[in-house]
């Protein structure tokens, strides 16, 4: 199991060099948070860290690691990778320099792996994104969503109160 957690973090790192057929890359941060309706003291205060890549104009692909800071700092990671659909507008309008829909709403869809051999299944809203990748950063404010743990056999909640992404290609700097 480490070694598809080892894999999946040295492909987020590794991934940017050779991604020249995407439109747009970002770093991706923020806060995530896991509850589990089974275990009564499953809230960690979480940070998120990855990738992001644009396919298409409505979808992307991130890859992300995610790691408790609180109570126990980095006593488990969780890695894996989430697809999310842009439902309001383009996330960008076309790859000619243009900007798509300032404001959106996202879901997303994953597969999540930890050490400890869990599994995790992830559907989330993102009910307000602000920003572009054409502007260069993205705001997602309040991600909520249910996963299902495939070890342990239980549901619970995926919430984060905001994400950010720093578009390092595809944004107004490329374009000058």
């Amino acid at each position: 199991m480490r070694k598809i957690i080892v894999f999946l973090f040295l492909f987020t790192i590794a991934f940017p060099v050779i991604a020249t057929p995407f439109s747009d890359i970002s770093i991706r941060c923020g806060h995530a948070g896991f509850y589990d309706f089974k275990e009564k003291n499953s809230l960690n205060l979480d940070v998120m860290l990855g990738v992001s890549f644009g396919l298409t104009k409505h979808l992307e692909v991130g890859f992300s690691c995610i790691s408790p800071i609180m109570p126990k700092p980095f006593s488990s990671v969780l890695g894996g990778v989430e697809f999310g659909i842009s439902v309001l507008g383009n996330r960008v309008s076309d790859y000619d320099n243009t900007m798509g829909s300032m404001i959106n709403m996202v879901i997303r869809a994953g597969f999540f792996i930890g050490f400890d051999n869990e599994m995790l299944v992830s559907l989330r809203l993102v009910p307000l994104s602000v920003g572009t990748p054409m502007k260069g950063i993205r705001e997602s404010f309040m991600p909520i969503g249910v996963f299902y743990n495939i070890k342990k056999k239980s549901l619970g909640i995926y919430f984060s109160l905001g994400e950010f992404d720093y578009y390092i290609r595809g944004s107004w700097r490329d374009n000058k």
